[in-house]
């Protein structure tokens, strides 16, 4: 369970409807363990898909289906724009390039 907590000084507060919703889920009394990460920014995560969705949705057809799916299409577009590691495949005897996911961080 994932959910987007504010720190006030009354304490860590759900930010939206969904996580409040998740947070009634849990027991009161009962002893969990959180893994605290500053959260990326949620409208710029919104906006930057909407764009890839809207960039998706105008390809032609035939271009679509060279990358054979959305995740292709994205995946093209973090290697395009530098994100990613190089590792040497014995198998293809070459360097390929593997999208970073985890570095697209919009903070903003």
């Amino acid at each position: 369970m994932k959910l987007f907590l504010q720190n006030t000084a009354v304490g860590l507060v759900p930010l939206y409807d969904s996580d409040f919703d998740e947070k009634r889920k849990l027991k009161q009394g009962q002893v969990y363990l959180a893994d605290i990460k500053v959260a990326r920014n949620i409208q710029f995560h919104r906006k930057m898909f909407s764009m890839l969705n809207t960039a998706w949705a105008l390809l032609p057809e035939r271009t679509q289906n060279g990358f054979r799916s959305f995740e292709g299409f994205r995946a093209y577009l973090l290697v395009a724009a530098g994100f990613y590691d190089s590792y040497f495949s014995p198998r293809l005897k070459e360097f390929v390039e593997v999208p970073q996911e985890h570095e697209l961080r919009i903070n903003g």
